[in-house]
């Protein structure tokens, strides 16, 4: 192909219709764009213009680009000579680190440091003043502090004896050992404001006691005394049967009292005669939450047993049998509210002794 644009014909039959009048050589290919015609016209419209001749088309796949959009549009742009990229692995750096992962990510400690204390610094007055001047300050001081912990004591007492101790140490000839007249008056002052700070906060310690000790005992005056009060108050509302003095000194009325429920059944029933004449009967149980017990008895030959002593003894003596009496049953029945519990009755068989007394010949549960 002329390199000479006006060379192209602008008649498109001008363009051979032969596939072999194409140029296999690449360099006649221009690689000035200008040499191809701006006319639309050039391009021939006509499909039969493209070569049907498949050994026209490269067999080569890498010829064919896979992403059409990936083709430069200068074709200078793209090498041809492969070996133009760089193989050298030294154009890599080796140290992973020097390339931060995350550019959002903050810098190390020491860096940050440096980065504060030059940008604090007011080169007016070396950044000692200023917002700037004090956050540079306290950067500086850190690692003051973390060495001088191995030195200073922990506890604010011991620390404030140890500087007590060494100001006027230091001050006696602040030259010998690096420091100088005004650093050691500065010290005795901030000693002297620490000291009177801690005495302070010694005082308010002891006070803060004192008073928690007097609201204490205050309180307790007051809760003993306002208790019998309302204890006086309760006495003569019951006295009087008047709530409503429940109601005028508004406070709550005693509560009813809840059901307790059933008392616990007497057992163990056992029975021993008395001289000359008589029964004592013992048991076992509990008289808690009112509960009492009573006693009942039935002779020989009665059907029904009579009631004889209510009692919260835990024991009986029976002295009134009558004379001539063979043998009589007994049961205790636990009260307490309106609730009964009977225990099983036992029945003691009498026979009269040669003396004129009464023993029990026998000793069992009652039919």
């Amino acid at each position: 192909m002329p390199d000479d644009p006006e060379g192209v014909p602008d008649d498109p039959e001008g363009v051979p219709n032969d596939p072999e009048g194409v140029p296999n050589d690449p360099a006649a290919v221009p690689n000035d764009p200008a040499a191809v015609p701006d006319d639309p016209a050039a391009v021939p419209n006509d499909p039969a213009a493209v070569p049907n001749d498949p050994a026209a088309v490269p067999n080569d796949p890498a010829a064919v680009p896979d992403d059409p959009e990936g083709v430069p549009n200068d074709p200078a742009a793209v090498p041809d000579d492969p070996e133009g990229v760089p193989n050298d692995p030294a154009a890599v750096p080796d140290d992973p680190e020097g390339v931060p992962d995350d550019p959002a990510r903050p810098l190390p400690c020491a860096a940050a440091r440096a980065i504060l204390l030059q940008s604090a610094t007011d080169p007016a007055d070396g950044g000692r003043s200023g917002p700037h001047g004090a956050v540079r300050r306290m950067a500086a001081r850190r690692p003051a502090k973390e060495h001088d912990m191995a030195t200073l004591p922990k506890g604010i007492a011991e620390r404030l004896a140890f500087f007590e101790q060494h100001a006027p140490v230091w001050a006696a000839s602040p030259a010998a050992i690096g420091l100088t007249a005004a650093q050691v008056t500065a010290l005795a002052s901030l000693v002297n404001t620490a000291r009177t700070a801690f005495n302070a906060a010694q005082n308010a310690r002891s006070a803060s006691r004192a008073a928690t000790v007097s609201q204490t005992d205050a309180m307790g005056s007051l809760s003993d005394y306002g208790a019998d009060l309302i204890k006086t108050i309760r006495a003569f509302a019951e006295t009087t049967k008047d709530p409503s003095v429940y109601s005028k000194a508004q406070i709550p009325p005693p509560a009813a009292p809840s059901p307790v429920g059933p008392p616990e059944m007497p057992t163990e029933l056992a029975a021993s005669f008395l001289f000359p004449w008589g029964v004592r009967l013992t048991w076992k149980g509990s008289v808690s939450q009112g509960a009492y017990f009573g006693v009942f008895r039935r002779l020989r030959g009665e059907t029904q047993f009579t009631f004889l002593q209510i009692t919260k003894d835990r024991f009986f003596d029976d002295t009134g049998l009558p004379a001539g009496a063979t043998g009589a049953d007994y049961y205790i029945a636990a009260f307490r509210e309106q609730h009964q519990v009977n225990a099983p009755p036992i029945a003691l068989q009498f026979a009269p002794g040669a003396d004129g007394s009464t023993t029990v010949t026998s000793l069992g549960l009652a039919a």
